[in-house]
């Protein structure tokens, strides 16, 4: 490959210094741009998507200028956006090989895995038939933030996705994600007119915010069907004023883990529903979606495509072997706008310490990471 380590590595501490919390839009996009320019050599069309919903970044697209209808069409996916409202400049260094700072293996440093493989395609003539996209939301995704998804994705049949893992026995050790697990994030809250618990004596003079959502809770974690790999949990609950008094409000955080669409389809509904059935009638629920994450079941396609980057990989002397992860990745969110893609997750360096003060990427990983990519591509699209 032409591109060597040092340079790899001051691309990505360019990108890492960007403080790009989900919620800062400017900085987010400050990534996209930034990112943009570190592909100007590569003959990309890029355009840009506003999202539905004020206060998050853009949605970044680029096509690669040649063609082949009769060659699959592959996508190549990253998020621009951290998980850090802060942003711990001074704990940006290197050690050991190893690259520490916010957003380093989740995952600016897949990224530059991303733009490297490009880079290099490009120099031999290869880059064809390639689309990046770069999701600005990943850390609070919403499936249907970016309606636009449905029409990018609606010819395409390859998904790679950069996220990074933990580090295997070696880095010609890799475990390619063909699975993944759905979730659905909300909030609950209720009013009530409360009252001084001494002094309201019969049943219909209580309404208490707490009361509701304890029965509501009782409501949501019996949704759960762990024999399916449905489980619910209530994160946190707050409210009241005083042990004597009955709550005038109160709110509950609670999520739920799939591993189906219809599973996600039935807790969907449940918590949409729940705004909607007090069991107290004189108490008002707001039911809030935070996130939406769809599952990425294992399918025939994927096994295909995870066995086609299996035997590449040998070719190369990596050893490949699937996974199955119960967090959630864009790859969520694509194959939810198109159920036929092939995909596979994980295709970035390796790490640890995501969404910690010490999270960091291993440098020497970044390059493998990149000739295994490089290698699928080829195997994709036919290249000796």
């Amino acid at each position: 490959m032409s591109i060597n380590l040092e340079t790899l590595t001051k691309e990505l501490l360019r990108l890492v210094n960007i403080h790009s919390y989900t919620l800062n839009s400017t900085e987010v996009n400050a990534v996209g741009e930034a990112y943009q320019a570190l592909l100007t050599v590569a003959n990309l069309n890029w355009e840009q998507h506003i999202p539905k919903d004020k206060g998050f970044g853009n949605l970044l697209v680029a096509r690669s200028q040649l063609q082949d209808t009769k060659l699959p069409q592959i996508v190549l996916t990253g998020h621009l956006d951290t998980v850090y409202p802060e942003h711990h400049q001074q704990n940006i260094r290197i050690e050991d090989r190893k690259l520490y700072g916010p957003g380093t293996i989740d995952m600016k440093a897949g990224l530059i895995v991303m733009m490297a493989v490009v880079k290099e395609l490009a120099a031999s003539n290869n880059l064809k038939n390639l689309t990046l996209i770069l999701t600005p939301d990943e850390e609070q995704m919403q499936v249907e933030r970016f309606p636009v998804m449905t029409e990018l994705l609606r010819n395409s049949t390859h998904l790679m996705v950069y996220e990074g893992g933990p580090p295997y026995e070696n880095f010609s050790t890799k475990k390619l994600v063909v699975q993944r697990k759905g979730y659905l994030a909300y909030q609950l809250k209720a009013k009530a007119s409360g009252g001084h618990s001494g002094m309201l004596t019969s049943p219909h003079e209580r309404h208490s915010a707490i009361h509701e959502l304890i029965q509501q809770s009782t409501k949501i974690m019996n949704a759960a069907n762990y024999e399916l790999g449905t489980s619910s949990n209530i994160g946190t609950i707050s409210g009241g004023t005083a042990t004597n008094a009955l709550a005038q409000s109160a709110n509950i955080h609670f999520d739920a883990r799939v591993v189906n669409q219809t599973e996600f389809m039935r807790m969907q509904n449940l918590y949409e529903s729940l705004a909607g059935s007090p069991f107290d009638s004189e108490v008002s629920l707001e039911a809030q979606c935070e996130s939406a994450v769809f599952p990425l079941a294992h399918s025939s396609a994927n096994q295909a495509f995870f066995e086609l980057a299996q035997a590449s990989g040998h070719k190369l002397g990596f050893t490949i072997s699937p996974e199955f992860r119960g967090g959630g990745s864009d790859a969520n969110r694509f194959i939810y706008h198109n159920p036929q893609l092939a995909v596979l997750d994980n295709l970035g360096p390796t790490g640890e310490g995501d969404h910690t003060e010490e999270e960091f990427v291993y440098l020497d990983s970044l390059l493998p990471s990149i000739r295994l990519s490089i290698g699928i591509i080829k195997s994709l699209l036919l290249v000796s």
